[in-house]
C-alpha cells in the first residue's frame, strides 16, 4: 500500500546516519574576541576592539600590547579565569540556524580551545546550545600542556563532510586535506586578496550558512536527480 511505502521510506531515513558537520566555536557560535577586548581594556588599560585584529594571533595585534606569544597566552589564561569569560554570549542567529541544520546534520563542535577550559566550554554549550551538538572536540592549540590536534585531524576522526570556521589558516589546512570549509564572517583576520581553494566558500553570517548547506544543497540534489548539474561555485575571495 502507499501507506506502507511511506512508512518504509521513513524507516530507511531514520536508519541512515546523518552526515557530520563540524562547527567551530569562537567567532562562529560565540563572541570570544569581544570578551577578550573587554577584559584587556579594563584590566590592562588597552583600547583595543575586534576590528583591530588583522590577525587572530593576539601578540601580532599592536593594540593588545603583548610582547610575545607567551605574554598573549598569559593574558588569555587571565581571561579564562575571569567573570568576563563566564559571560561570553552566543552570536546572533547561531542557535536558531543550528536547530535547522540539526534536522539534516549531526553537529559536532570542533574548536582549537584549550583542553583545560573544557568544563566551562561544555557548560556554555549546555546553557546556550542545549541538545544541538552530539559532541565537542578540543584541539588544545594554545594549551600550555597536553597533546594538540589539528582541525583536519579532528574533522577526519569524526568523518565530517564540512567545517564551518572563521580561520583562514584552518580553512586552508582543511582544504589541503580534502575537507570543504565555509569560511565564516567578514572578519579582518580572515581577509585576503588571494584566490581561495574551490572547497572554501565565504559565508558572512548564519543565514548564509543555511543558504549554502540547506537551500543550495537541496537545489543541487534536485538538479542531479533530474540529470542536470549543480550550480557553479561562487567566487571564492
Amino acid at each position: 500500500s502507499s501507506a506502507g511505502r511511506i512508512s518504509a521510506r521513513r524507516a530507511a531515513r531514520a536508519a541512515t546516519p546523518k552526515p557530520v558537520l563540524a562547527v567551530d566555536l569562537d567567532e562562529v557560535c560565540c563572541g570570544y574576541l569581544p570578551a577578550f577586548c573587554k577584559f584587556s581594556n579594563a584590566v590592562h588599560g588597552t583600547s583595543v576592539e575586534a576590528a583591530d585584529f588583522h590577525s587572530y594571533m593576539f601578540w601580532e595585534v599592536a593594540g593588545c600590547r603583548l610582547a610575545s606569544r607567551e605574554a598573549a597566552l598569559d593574558r588569555v589564561y587571565e581571561v579564562h579565569a575571569s567573570d568576563v569569560f563566564a559571560r561570553i554570549e552566543p552570536l546572533p542567529g547561531a542557535a536558531a540556524a543550528l536547530r535547522l541544520l540539526r534536522a539534516k546534520f549531526e553537529l559536532h563542535v570542533v574548536t582549537s580551545r584549550q583542553s583545560d577550559i573544557e568544563p566551562q566550554t561544555r557548560a556554555f554549550l549546555a546553557r546556550h546550545f542545549e541538545g544541538l551538538f552530539t559532541a565537542a572536540h578540543f584541539g588544545n592549540h594554545f594549551g600550555r600542556e597536553g597533546a594538540k590536534t589539528s582541525k583536519p585531524e579532528m574533522c577526519k576522526r569524526i568523518g565530517a563532510v564540512a567545517l564551518v570556521d572563521d580561520s583562514l589558516t584552518y580553512a586552508r589546512q582543511c582544504a589541503a586535506a580534502g575537507i570543504p570549509t565555509l569560511l565564516f564572517g567578514a572578519y579582518p583576520w580572515n581577509a585576503t586578496d588571494e584566490a581561495l581553494d574551490l572547497s572554501i566558500r565565504r559565508v558572512a553570517r548564519w543565514q548564509d550558512v543555511l543558504a549554502e548547506l540547506l537551500v543550495r544543497s537541496s537545489r543541487s540534489a534536485t538538479a542531479t536527480q533530474r540529470g542536470g548539474s549543480s550550480p557553479p561555485p561562487a567566487a571564492n575571495r
